[in-house]
C-alpha cells in the first residue's frame, strides 16, 4: 500500500483499504454466522434443528453465499485466480458440499452458543459494545499500519495530502464497522460465555516454566552471535583454456510472448519463477524491489526494500534464493500481497533467515576432493589463508584484510561482516568455531565445504530467559489453556444437544466424519430414492468406495509381505478390491452420463478402465468439443488402437480432418466407417454427405456426386445436400441445372445463403429478372449475406447497362463487407472497373489486400493512387508500410524519405524519419554501422525533438550519430549540441 499511496498520493481508494480489512473481522469472528430471517416459501423450510430451534434452508443459503462472496474477494484481493474456478465439474461439487457443511455446522455452533447465553443470562450492554468497538477501531488502525509497514506519522501526512485528517480515517473505519454491529456484538456475547464456562486459572511458576521450555522459539529470542569471516574458496577444477564464459554486461532485449533475456540466460529458472516474476526482468537502471518469499513450513517472509545496481545482480540474487532448498516460492510483494510473519531489510538477512547459507552467503557446490586439479587448487588456497592469518596474528586489522582478500562476494565489500546469526544457519564447521569463540577472539583456520574460513566475533546475545519473558507467557498460556477447556465444554455440550440435519445431503456428507460406511449407506439409499437432485449423488459415492478400495489395498499390499500366497485372507481381499474398483468405475460413469463432460472425470476414468475405447471416443468428443483438436486425435488414435472397428471414433476423426482441410484423411476414414454403418440410416446419410465434401474440397466432383445421389434417393428433399448438388453443377459450369438444384433445396426453407447461390445460378443462366427479385429479397431481409446480394445486383444492373446502379450497388457492398476480406477484394475490384477515379475506394481495397497478405496487389494499386495524387501523404506513408510487410526496405525507406517532405506536422515527421531509421538498420545488419540515410534520420530526429523542447530525447539522437560517425556533418551536429547545452 506504501507504493500504491506514493503513487495516487491525495487520490488513495480508502474504502479499498477498509474492506480488505474488515472482510477478515467479519469472516474471523467466532460464531460468525448471523441468524438472518428469510422469506420465500422454499427458504422457510427447516434445515437443521438444534434442541428444538429451527434453522431454515434460506438461513443455511445466505451464510453459504456469504462464505463464497468472501472467498472470491480473498481470491482477488491475493491474485490467486477465480475461486470459482474451484467450484466447476465432479470435484468442485463436492467442494461445494463440504462448504455448506462447514456452514451448517458454523450454524448449529452459533445456535448452541445463543442457546447457552441465554440460559446464563448473558447479554451485551451498550458500554460493552462501544467499548468493543473503539478497542477494534485501534487494533484495525494498528493492524493496518503493520501490514502495509507505516508509521502513524506517515499515514497522517498522506492523508493531509488529500486534506483529511488521521480522525477523519478512524471515523471511517468505525462507520464500517457499526455495519457490522451484530458480529462485534457476537463477540462479546462469546468472550462473556467462554469466561463463564472457563472460570479463573492461577497457573503457578512451575506450569508456566514447563509451557515455556516446550515452546520456547515462540517466547525466547535464541543465542546469537555477530561475526565476520574471511573466506578463500577452493574451486572444484582449475577451468581448461577456452572453458571461459563472457558474461554480457546488459540483457538482450525482450523477445515477443513475454520471453525474456532470463529466458535466455537460466530458462530452468525462468520456468520456476514463471511470467509475472520473469516480468521484473524488463526493467531498466537501478532497480528497487521488495521480494515474497515463501518458506516449506509455509512462513512467508518479506524482503522489503533490497537495492541492486542493475538488473543482472537483482537476478542473481533471486537465484539464491530459489535455489535454496528451504524456499517453495519466490514472488513480487506488491499491495495485495498475503501478510508476511517476517519482515526482512537486507539480502544478507533473508538469506540467514531463509536459505540456512554458509558463511560464504552463496550456495556452491562441494570440491570434488581427489582429483589433481582439486588437491592442487586446495594447496594454493590453504597457502593464502595461512598468510592472511599470519597477518592477523600481526594486528593487521581484519575489516580491511577482508575487503582485500575474501572470495565472499556478499560480504567482502563490508569487511567480511556476516551480520546476527543463530545455530543452524550456517553450515556445521562454521557454526561450531563461530559459537566457540570468545567476544573479539579469531578462530584458526576453519575449513567448510566452501573453502577455507578464518573468523573474529564481533558480539554474542545470549538467549531470553525465562524470567525475561514470563508475563508474554502467563499471557499466551492463559489464551490456550482457556480455549482448550471452552473448546471441550462445547464438545460435551454439542455431543448432549439434539441435532437433526433435515437436508438428506448434508446429513450424509457429515456423517462421512463419523462412519464412512454408514455415509456410504445413507447416499446409495439417496441414490436408489431418486428424491435428490444433486447430479454428483454417484461421484460422492465413487469417492466413498475409492477410500475403501484404497484401504483395501494398503490392507492387502501390508499382508502379502508375511502371509502365504494362497492364504484366504488375500484372496477375501482382491475380491474386495475388485468390488471396489467396481463400484468406483460405475458411479464415475453414472455421474459422466448425468452431469455431462468434466475433463478431470475423464482422466479419472482411464485410470480404472483404460482398455475401453468407448471411454477414449466419448474423451475424444468432450475435447473436440472444446476445439483441443490434437488432444482429441489423442484419444481417438487410442481407441482405434484398442477397437479398429470403432464407427463413433472413425467419424469423428473424419469430422476434424475435414474441417482442417486435411481431405485425404478425411476420406480415409469416412471410407472405413461406411460399411460399419451400413444399417443406420441417419447416420449412413451424414457421413456420405461428409465424405462427399471431402472429395468436392479435393476437387473429385464425380465420386461426390454419386455419394449425394445416393443421400438423395432416401432422402430427396435434404436442403444440405440439395446444396451440395447445386454447388457441384455451379462449379461445372451447369447453372440452369444448379438453379434447379438450389430452387429445390428453398422449399425445405427459405435461407439468404442459398437464395444468393440461386439467383447467382439465374444470373449465369441468363435470367436477370430472377437473379435480380432474388438478389432484392435478401437485401431488404438485412442478413449477414447481404453484402452479397449487393455484389449481385450490382452484376444484374452491369449486365443491363446501368453503370450507375451498379457503382451504387457495389459501394453498398463494400460498405457493408469490412469484415470480410475476400468479397471485399472482389467488390473493390468491380468498382475500380467502372471508376478507375475512385481513390477512397483504391486506398480501403489495397488496405484490404496489405491485410490479406497479398502484398504485390497492395502496392500496385498504392502506385496507382500516387499517379492520381502524388503529394497524398498518406498514400506514401501506406506504400511504404507495405513494402516493410514486404521485407523490401529499401523500396520502404525510399518511400518514406519521399513522405516525410510532404508533411508539416512534426509528430508525424519523428515518425517516419524514425521509420527511415528502422529500414536503414535492418538493410545494414544488427550491429553493423548506418550508412548516410541512417545518419540523415538522426540528425532530423533530433531536430524535430529540439524543437519540441524534447531534450532528452534530441541528445539520445546526436549521442548515437556520434557513435555511429563522429565526422558525419560535424559542423551541423556541433550547432544541435551548442543548443542543447544552452546559453
Amino acid at each position: 500500500m506504501r507504493r500504491l499511496i506514493e503513487k495516487y498520493g491525495k487520490y488513495i481508494i480508502w474504502a479499498i483499504a477498509i474492506s480488505f480489512l474488515l472482510g477478515a473481522l467479519v469472516i474471523f469472528t467466532p460464531g460468525r454466522f448471523n441468524i438472518a430471517r428469510q422469506g420465500s416459501p422454499q427458504s422457510r423450510e427447516t434445515a437443521l434443528i438444534v434442541n428444538g430451534e429451527k434453522v431454515t434452508q434460506g438461513q443455511l443459503d445466505q451464510q453459504y453465499q456469504s462464505l463464497l462472496n468472501y472467498y472470491r474477494q480473498l481470491y482477488s484481493q491475493a491474485q490467486m485466480g477465480r475461486f470459482d474456478s474451484q467450484l466447476q465439474g465432479a470435484s468442485g461439487a463436492r467442494y461445494q458440499l463440504q462448504l455448506k457443511a462447514d456452514v451448517a455446522q458454523d450454524l448449529i455452533r452459533r445456535t448452541i452458543l445463543n442457546q447457552e447465553a441465554r440460559k446464563r443470562g448473558i447479554t451485551v450492554s451498550k458500554a460493552e459494545y462501544e467499548a468493543e468497538l473503539t478497542k477494534e477501531v485501534r487494533s484495525q488502525l494498528q493492524w493496518l499500519l503493520s501490514y502495509y509497514q507505516m508509521t502513524e506519522d506517515e499515514l497522517r501526512e498522506r492523508l493531509a495530502e488529500g486534506g483529511r485528517t488521521l480522525d477523519d480515517f478512524k471515523k471511517d473505519i468505525r462507520k464500517e464497522l457499526e455495519k457490522h454491529e451484530d458480529e462485534l456484538k457476537k463477540r462479546i456475547q462469546d468472550e462473556k460465555l467462554k469466561a463463564a464456562v472457563v472460570g479463573a486459572f492461577l497457573p503457578t511458576d512451575d506450569e508456566l516454566r514447563e509451557y515455556f521450555e516446550e515452546n520456547k522459539p515462540q517466547f525466547a529470542s535464541p543465542e546469537m552471535v555477530r561475526a565476520r569471516h574471511i573466506l578463500i574458496k577452493v574451486p572444484e577444477e582449475a577451468p581448461e583454456a577456452g572453458d571461459h564464459e563472457t558474461e554480457a554486461t546488459t540483457p538482450p532485449a525482450e523477445e515477443a510472448k513475454g520471453r525474456t533475456w532470463l529466458d535466455e540466460l537460466d530458462p530452468d529458472l525462468a520456468a520456476r519463477l514463471g511470467p509475472n516474476v520473469r516480468g521484473w526482468a524488463s526493467r531498466n537502471g537501478k532497480a528497487k524491489l521488495n521480494i515474497l518469499v515463501t518458506h516449506t513450513d509455509g512462513t512467508r517472509a518479506l524482503v522489503q526494500g533490497t537495492s541492486f545496481s542493475d538488473e543482472r545482480a537483482e537476478w542473481e540474487y533471486i537465484k539464491r534464493l530459489v535455489a535454496c532448498p528451504e524456499v517453495k516460492l519466490v514472488q513480487e510483494a506488491g499491495l495485495l500481497t498475503p501478510r508476511p510473519e517476517l519482515i526482512l531489510k537486507t539480502q544478507e538477512e533473508a538469506e540467514r533467515a531463509l536459505c540456512a547459507p554458509s558463511a560464504a552467503g552463496a550456495l556452491q557446490p562441494a570440491t570434488k576432493e581427489g582429483s589433481p586439479a582439486a588437491t592442487s587448487a586446495e594447496a594454493k588456497a590453504r597457502a593464502r589463508i595461512e598468510e592472511i592469518k599470519r597477518q592477523l596474528d600481526a594486528g593487521a586489522d581484519f575489516a580491511e584484510l577482508a575487503k582485500q582478500y575474501s572470495e565472499d562476494e556478499g560480504t567482502a565489500q563490508k569487511g567480511g561482516d556476516l551480520g546476527w546469526f543463530q545455530r543452524g544457519q550456517m553450515v556445521k564447521e562454521f557454526e561450531e568455531a563461530a559459537f566457540a569463540l570468545q567476544v573479539g577472539q579469531l578462530s584458526g583456520i576453519v575449513r567448510t565445504q566452501y573453502g577455507f574460513h578464518i573468523i573474529k566475533l564481533e558480539d554474542r546475545r545470549p538467549a531470553s530467559t525465562f524470567e525475561e519473558v514470563k508475563d508474554q507467557v502467563r499471557s499466551a498460556y492463559l489464551s490456550e489453556k482457556k480455549e482448550d477447556q471452552f473448546t471441550k465444554w462445547y464438545q460435551q455440550t454439542r455431543d448432549a444437544a439434539t441435532v437433526e440435519i433435515k437436508v438428506p445431503l448434508l446429513q450424509a456428507y457429515l456423517l462421512e466424519q463419523e462412519d464412512k460406511d454408514k455415509a456410504l449407506a445413507a447416499y446409495e439409499q439417496l441414490a436408489a430414492e431418486g428424491k435428490v437432485a444433486d447430479l454428483y449423488l454417484p461421484y460422492y459415492i465413487a469417492r466413498l468406495y475409492e477410500e475403501k478400495l484404497r484401504e483395501a489395498e494398503d490392507e492387502r499390499d501390508a499382508l502379502a509381505s508375511t502371509a502365504q500366497p494362497d492364504d484366504p485372507r488375500l484372496k477375501t481381499l482382491e475380491a474386495q478390491i475388485a468390488e471396489y474398483s467396481k463400484k468406483v468405475k460405475d458411479n464415475l460413469y453414472k455421474t459422466l452420463d448425468a452431469a455431462g463432460s468434466d475433463q478431470a472425470l475423464f482422466e479419472e476414468l482411464l485410470t480404472y478402465d483404460e482398455q475401453n475405447p468407448e471411454l477414449h471416443y466419448r474423451y475424444g468428443q468432450f475435447l473436440e468439443e472444446m476445439g483441443r483438436y490434437n488432444e482429441a486425435l489423442k484419444q481417438l488414435d487410442r481407441a482405434l488402437e484398442l477397437k479398429p472397428d470403432h464407427a463413433g471414433s472413425l467419424i469423428l476423426y473424419g469430422d476434424i480432418k475435414l474441417d482442417a482441410k486435411e481431405y485425404d484423411e478425411a476420406i480415409a476414414k469416412y471410407q472405413q466407417a461406411l460399411p460399419l454403418i451400413a444399417a443406420e440410416r441417419e447416420r449412413l446419410k451424414r457421413v456420405r454427405t461428409r465424405l462427399a465434401q471431402a472429395y468436392m474440397g479435393r476437387g473429385e466432383n464425380d465420386p461426390a456426386v454419386e455419394l449425394l445421389s445416393k443421400v438423395l434417393a432416401d432422402s430427396p428433399d435434404d436442403q444440405q445436400v440439395l446444396t451440395l448438388m447445386g454447388d457441384i453443377l455451379f462449379g461445372s459450369g451447369k447453372f440452369a441445372e444448379a438453379a434447379s438444384y438450389y430452387k429445390k433445396a428453398l422449399e425445405s426453407g427459405v435461407k439468404p445463403e442459398l437464395q444468393v447461390k440461386l439467383a447467382n445460378a439465374y444470373l449465369k443462366a441468363g435470367s436477370p429478372k430472377e437473379a435480380g427479385e432474388l438478389f432484392d429479397a435478401v437485401i431488404k431481409g438485412q442478413s449477414f449475406y447481404a453484402a452479397d446480394a449487393y455484389l449481385g445486383l450490382g452484376d444484374v444492373h452491369r449486365a443491363e447497362g446501368l453503370t450507375e446502379k451498379a457503382l451504387d450497388d457495389y459501394r453498398e457492398g463494400f460498405k457493408r463487407s469490412q469484415y470480410r476480406t475476400q468479397l471485399r477484394e472482389e467488390l473493390g475490384e468491380r468498382i475500380l472497373e467502372l471508376n478507375p477515379e475512385d481513390t477512397a475506394t483504391r486506398f480501403d481495397l489495397a488496405k484490404a489486400y496489405k491485410t490479406n497478405r497479398a502484398y504485390d496487389k497492395a502496392i500496385a494499386h498504392y502506385l496507382e493512387l500516387l499517379k492520381r495524387q502524388p503529394q497524398s501523404f498518406d498514400a506514401h506513408q501506406a506504400l511504404a508500410e507495405t513494402y516493410t510487410a514486404k521485407e523490401d526496405y529499401a523500396n520502404a525507406k525510399a518511400i518514406y524519405k519521399k513522405a516525410v517532405s510532404l508533411t508539416d506536422d512534426q509528430a508525424r515527421k519523428i515518425l517516419v524519419w524514425q521509420k527511415v531509421l528502422e529500414s536503414e538498420e535492418k538493410l545494414v545488419g544488427a550491429g553493423n554501422k548506418l550508412g548516410e540515410d541512417g545518419l540523415e534520420a538522426l540528425l532530423e530526429m533530433a531536430r524535430l525533438y529540439l524543437s519540441q523542447g524534447n531534450t532528452a530525447k534530441a541528445q539520445e539522437q546526436l549521442d548515437r550519430l556520434e557513435k555511429e560517425d563522429p565526422s558525419w556533418r560535424a559542423e551541423e551536429v556541433g550547432k544541435l549540441k551548442a543548443e542543447l547545452s544552452g546559453p
